[in-house]
């Protein structure tokens, strides 16, 4: 895995492109808003996704459907998706959507479809997060 250096301003926001194995991705990311861990690419994420590139788990991923607890700036669920992953369900907290659907938009995938769905875990064990795929 692999951030480019030319990364395209955008306000506080930032386009980098990620590389691992033979998928490239375009991700906006915006690390100085810390409102949430889920505004850029973090360190375990990419070896993560070295692992899940591995030939492997490729054929593990061919047509499956992901669901992605915690996906930030969904960088791991369109990686799958551009992997083999037929339908890939990105969640996370409200403050990230507006990152992770500019993210779906930059990186479609012929043959696999993205989804984002707000689950937030935030509310302190005072009910059970809706979600409905």
């Amino acid at each position: 895995m692999s951030a480019s250096g030319g990364e395209e301003r955008r306000g506080k926001k930032y386009v980098s492109s990620y590389t691992c194995g033979t998928v490239s991705l375009q991700l906006c990311e915006h690390p100085s808003n810390m409102s949430s861990t889920g505004t850029k690419v973090w360190e375990a994420s990419t070896v993560l996704a070295r692992y899940l590139q591995c030939e492997q788990q490729k054929v593990k991923l061919e047509g499956a459907t992901v669901l992605e607890l915690g996906s930030g700036c969904g960088y791991l669920g369109l990686l799958l998706l551009h992997t083999g992953a037929r339908l890939v369900h990105l969640t996370d907290v409200p403050e990230v959507e507006y990152l992770c659907q500019d993210n779906i938009a930059r990186n479609p995938c012929p043959g696999g479809e993205a989804r984002w769905q707000t689950l937030d875990w935030r509310g302190g064990g005072t009910g059970n997060p809706s979600y409905s795929p």
